[in-house]
């Protein structure tokens, strides 16, 4: 939802990117824990709020 509302109010927000970027480098190396208990759905990356 956020990512949705700046790229409205904040056109060229670099805030998706940097999530992105933290979740696929840091919380991908937790050897417990995945994105999809984050709620991310497989595939997530390659939606297009994300790309």
């Amino acid at each position: 939802m956020i990512g949705v509302l700046l790229r409205t109010t904040s056109p060229g927000s670099a805030w998706t990117h940097q999530v992105k970027e933290l979740v696929t480098t840091s919380f991908d190396q937790l050897s417990s824990r995945t994105t999809a208990e984050m709620g991310f759905p497989r595939g997530w990356e390659t939606l297009p709020l994300w790309t």
